[in-house]
């Protein structure tokens, strides 16, 4: 905390999963920091949740086609007759792979696999989007998992978040553009820069919290 009683000696640091300054203490020391104020946690926690970090932020390049089988086996187990309409009518293995690997890269859980295969199967037979508009799929999977992917920044029923002024976010709506590998942003390089800025300085607000920096916009702008 930054108020303090007194300071405790030991090695300063950045703790690995969170970013949040830190200090090294000996172990004899542990109640006396207690006392003055610190948060303490042994090492065996400070590695084990470093570990765990470090598996989420690669989870997209640890999950092979044979992983992505394996899931779906297990899902027959309890949605036997969803997996049987799901594949191969609407979904192969190399596109749900493709689907997992991506929400997977932003964060997203996807122990609701239920949930991931009716959408998806909604998405193309309903909405009528086109099997490849991986874009398009993804975007209503993370609808249909709101309250999932809201639980992971919400602390006692509410999230801290940063919003966008509303001429910007619509500056930025409107230079979405569609290439090859995806929409992308092509924003003047002034604004660009302006807005980079800006954002670092308000992330700073977070430094002193466990969650991670949000910002709010649109879902076009997301």
């Amino acid at each position: 905390p930054e108020n303090l009683e007194k300071e405790i000696d030991g090695i300063e640091t950045i703790e690995p999963a969170y970013g949040i300054p830190s200090r090294w203490i000996r172990p004899e020391d542990r109640e006396l920091a207690e006392i003055y104020g610190y948060t303490v946690i042994d090492p065996l926690s400070v590695l084990v949740t470093h570990l765990s970090e470090v598996v989420k932020q690669h989870a997209h390049e640890l999950i092979t086609r044979q992983e992505v089988m394996h899931l779906v086996e297990n899902a027959k187990k309890t949605s036997s007759e969803l997996i049987e309409e799901a594949f191969p009518n609407y979904l192969s293995y190399s596109m749900f792979q493709k689907i997992l690997t991506s929400l997977l890269k932003e964060g997203v859980p996807i122990k609701d696999l239920e949930t991931i295969i009716e959408t998806m199967i909604e998405t193309i037979s309903e909405a009528g989007l086109p099997v490849r508009d991986f874009d398009g799929i993804i975007e209503q999977i993370r609808i249909a998992l709101k309250r999932t992917i809201t639980r992971l920044y919400c602390e006692d029923g509410s999230m801290k978040v940063i919003t966008l002024d509303t001429e910007l976010e619509r500056t930025m709506a409107g230079s979405v553009q569609k290439g090859e590998s995806g929409m992308y942003l092509a924003l003047q390089p002034d604004i660009l820069q302006s807005l980079i800025s800006q954002l670092a300085e308000q992330m700073k607000k977070f430094n002193g919290l466990t969650q991670n920096p949000v910002i709010l916009t649109s879902q076009v702008m997301r």
